[in-house]
């Protein structure tokens, strides 16, 4: 444990909130009141009183934020278990749960949101360049982006309350679905649209023979348009196994609110941070994960923050668990980073301007009434002088206070760029932070890719940035279309990079004519490929295409995970199998395949599963 956090001391609001046990518990804590250090706390003494870190949640808002709580509860705790707790954003944990559950494929790639409007391009014909510099053309893609997604919603059942991005259906689009409701004498209903929307080229056709005024066909035929893209854009995802930052939370939401087996991990201890920010579907998948089995869970949240809706902030999520939490709303009351002459004029504007009642807002933990210079007006003459005004301003105060840092606040990313020239006109040294993101940087994009490629070498966008990067292509679309007919082909870039070795095909096709093909299935107790065990492997030896007479090869496999009853709404077969023939023990049943398949080459009827079957094996060999 370093010495900062030995030294550190809670208060008693802190200590309060650092005790809280079992329930569900609200926590508003303005800036300034050591959250980080309370939630790391909270691991360090949960861990204590025998919480299992695996079943520990922390779930934040920026990776950011989650790469400082870790660096704290590291600081707590050993590694080891530090390692187990999972600390992320809700994406984020969304990922990892799709990805390890077997939900989506291995290859599956996330795309950002430059990647979904170059997918789009590809359908309107327009120039995916000048689609990206333009605002109105950008806001008009990401409402056939948003209407996919609410598609979704509305075909799946959401809750109303659910649903992203409602407002991408304006009221002229409403108005056009109830036109065509009426023209096919069908009901307004969630089916009807959705019908809509999965047979728009149909619907097109019923109204260009259908008697209705100019201004509602026109109506109707961009609501078709629309719908047509969207629908275009869902289809090019799945036949790319592509998905977007939404598609992550709306697809563990079906995985978890369809689970009635409870198969997927449900966490009996969790903390979710800057809780404002979360939308009503990043809370419903919160309440999905979590274990309803008496857990312990903690939200955090600041009124004070929540005022800012444009950026998705919303004081209904805390008004919600107001009302969810009762008794269990605790306040976080004393700022332990401010000065007090500063507060004082933070939460004057706070009470004044926007209504925060005063009992709400943070006490100074210190005196210090400052100066009285410390706050100043200062004007320039006129705006062309500003920047170099606030520039010089800035040389004076990092003069008179050589070991301490000057903090330039400004409004816009415009207003960083002039300032940072003025201060270099000045020979001043800074550090500009603006709203550009790092990581959506070409550069950046570029170095991903690569890593990507090393990772999983059949991830299909990241091959198409590292070509676009490369200059291969000059275009996203033409580099995924190149990627897109190599793997049509069953190859990979990597293919052509090395002319004197042949194929991944060719050596297939060598071996299919040449050799014996060990082709074999596995049936398991689930699709999470680090837990769920394999109960059976079924295989035949096939050679030029025909099947090897009399080597079929069945064994069943003792397991002490529950199978499923039911796959889907049918009863699983494999239970009445498992209770019929004889079970061998894991270890001698992978020996007896291994000595079956001998030097032979496997071929696997299911990829998700051969990552199970591949770690099982490995075990194998270890106790051999």
């Amino acid at each position: 444990m370093s010495n900062t956090i030995d030294a550190w001391q809670p208060d008693e609001s802190q200590q309060r909130v650092i005790n809280l046990q079992q329930g569900v518990h609200l926590v508003l804590a303005p800036p300034g009141c050591g959250k980080t250090q309370i939630l790391s706390e909270r691991v360090r003494l949960a861990r204590n009183n025998g919480v299992n870190c695996a079943d520990m949640l922390c779930l934040t808002f920026t990776n950011r934020a989650a790469r400082g709580m870790m660096e704290r509860i590291k600081a707590n705790i050993d590694n080891d278990s530090a390692s187990e707790v999972f600390v992320g954003n809700v994406h984020r944990f969304c990922s990892r749960f799709l990805y390890d559950n077997g939900l989506i494929a291995a290859e599956t790639s996330v795309i950002d949101d430059d990647d979904a409007l170059s997918i789009l391009a590809r359908y309107t014909e327009e120039d995916e360049m000048k689609v990206a510099e333009s605002f109105k053309r950008r806001r008009d893609y990401f409402d056939i982006i948003f209407l996919s997604h609410l598609m979704h919603q509305i075909a799946c059942a959401h809750p109303k309350n659910l649903r992203l991005h409602a407002d991408c259906l304006s009221a002229e689009d409403v108005k056009a679905m109830r036109n065509l409701c009426e023209l096919a004498r069908t009901d307004f209903t969630p089916q009807s649209i959705t019908d809509i929307y999965l047979h728009a080229s149909t619907y097109e056709s019923m109204v260009q023979g259908a008697q209705m005024d100019y201004a509602s066909l026109c109506l109707v035929m961009a609501l078709l348009r629309k719908m047509k893209l969207a629908k275009q854009y869902e289809d090019y995802k799945r036949e790319n196994k592509l998905i977007d930052f939404e598609d992550l939370l709306l697809l563990s939401y079906d995985a978890l609110t369809n689970d009635n087996e409870a198969v997927y991990r449900r966490y009996s201890w969790l903390q979710v941070d800057e809780v404002q920010d979360l939308n009503p579907l990043q809370l419903a998948i919160v309440d999905a994960i979590t274990d309803p089995n008496n857990p312990t869970v903690m939200f955090l949240g600041d009124e004070q923050q929540a005022i800012f809706s444009f950026m998705g902030a919303k004081l209904d999520t805390l008004n919600t668990l107001r009302q969810r939490c009762g008794h269990n709303v605790h306040h976080l009351a004393i700022n332990h980073r401010s000065p007090k002459y500063l507060l004082n004029v933070f939460n004057t504007y706070a009470t004044a301007m926007l209504n925060i009642d005063p009992h709400l807002l943070p006490k100074a933990n210190n005196a210090d009434q400052g100066q009285g210079n410390e706050l100043q007006v200062v004007s320039s003459n006129v705006l062309d002088t500003e920047y170099k005004d606030v520039a010089q301003l800035a040389g004076n105060l990092q003069k008179q206070n050589p070991n301490g840092t000057t903090a330039i606040i400004v409004n816009a990313n415009r207003d960083a760029d002039d300032l940072s020239r003025a201060l270099n006109s000045l020979g001043l040294s800074h550090f500009k932070v603006s709203g550009q993101d790092l990581f959506a940087t070409p550069e950046i994009k570029l170095l991903f890719a690569h890593l990507n490629i090393l990772a999983n070498p059949h991830n299909f966008i990241a091959w198409a940035r590292l070509l676009k990067g490369l200059r291969v292509f000059e275009g996203n679309a033409s580099a995924r279309n190149f990627v897109q007919a190599l793997l049509r082909c069953a190859m990979l870039p990597t293919d052509l990079l090395s002319p004197q070795m042949p194929t991944y095909v060719e050596s297939f096709a060598q071996c299919f004519d040449n050799e014996e093909i060990v082709v074999f299935d596995t049936e398991t107790t689930g699709l999470n490929v680090f837990e769920d065990d394999i109960v059976q492997i079924a295989a035949v030896k096939m050679r030029a295409g025909r099947v090897v007479e009399g080597s079929a090869f069945n064994v069943f496999i003792q397991t002490q995970r529950p199978v499923p009853a039911m796959l889907g709404d049918i009863p699983n077969p494999i239970l009445a199998q498992l209770q019929c023939n004889p079970c061998l023990p894991p270890t001698q049943a992978l020996q007896n395949f291994m000595q079956y398949v001998g030097n032979s080459m496997l071929l696997g009827i299911m990829p998700t599963l051969i990552t199970t079957f591949c770690a099982s094996i490995c075990s194998a060999i270890a106790l051999k």
